[in-house]
């Protein structure tokens, strides 16, 4: 596992030594010499690391409890997760860290609103399981600065988090504290979600995409700069059968 850029908070687990502005080269990073790693979650200012042995460490800024964990945070270490779960997915907000478990559940540490109090009840101190998804079975997770989508093996997707730009797809700007489903989007099961900054990307088992949320630089492409509070089709692309997307900020 190598590593480079912008190191301020030892986001890049290179340990105390190498915690500075920037690391021009690309540098090993030690601890995974003995530690194999499978996937990688980065934000601005702190990364996840899933193992091998299906656990999570983290490392970087602490500031909002976004590495889940006390200790070191120039070095990986490990995040406990409720009932030892074992981990699938990783993912990064700009200040707050959510996984996907083996069993379909959703686990969330740090702050999704950007604040350290719990006034919002955005906060979460240490990891707890993500609310809304009762009976639910996760499938998939994404994370934009300040919003979650998860998408249920049943092709429904739910959205949680800040939603001034609309990128949560429910129609509205509301914030919203438990995960909603996105309802304009029932019967048309949906297949993959990726999550920008403060937009959106969905699609669908026909492989038709929709975007919802910020738009002001044409991040959504439907030939404006208008913003959308419901997932909008592209249809620049209904002639191609899409199967995976990724988001800029």
């Amino acid at each position: 596992m190598l590593g480079w850029g912008i190191n301020l908070h030892g986001q890049l687990g290179l340990g105390p030594a190498a915690v500075t502005s920037f690391i021009p080269t690309p540098q090993r990073i030690p601890f995974f010499n003995d530690h194999p790693c499978i996937q990688v979650a980065c934000s601005l200012t702190h990364s996840l690391f899933l193992l091998a042995d299906e656990y999570v460490y983290s490392a970087g800024n602490n500031e909002y409890s976004q590495l889940g964990r006390e200790g070191r945070t120039s070095v990986p270490e490990k995040v406990i997760l409720p009932q030892d779960e074992k981990v699938v997915q990783i993912a990064c907000g700009q200040h707050f860290s959510i996984c996907l478990t083996k069993n379909g559940k959703i686990v969330v540490w740090g702050s999704i609103s950007g604040r350290v109090t719990n006034d919002d009840g955005l906060f979460y101190q240490k990891p707890e399981y993500l609310g809304g998804f009762v009976g639910k079975r996760i499938i998939q997770i994404a994370a934009g600065y300040t919003h979650v989508l998860g998408l249920t093996d049943d092709g429904t997707v739910y959205a949680t988090g800040l939603n001034a730009h609309g990128q949560l797809g429910l129609g509205n700007t509301d914030d919203c504290v438990r995960a909603n489903p996105i309802g304009c989007l029932r019967g048309s099961p949906i297949i993959f979600i990726a999550c920008g900054a403060y937009h959106s990307l969905i699609i669908s088992k026909s492989g038709t995409i929709f975007a919802c949320g910020l738009n002001e630089s044409g991040q959504l492409g439907l030939g404006d700069t208008d913003s959308r509070v419901w997932p909008t089709n592209i249809k620049a692309l209904q002639q191609q059968k899409v199967t995976y997307g990724s988001c800029g900020e």
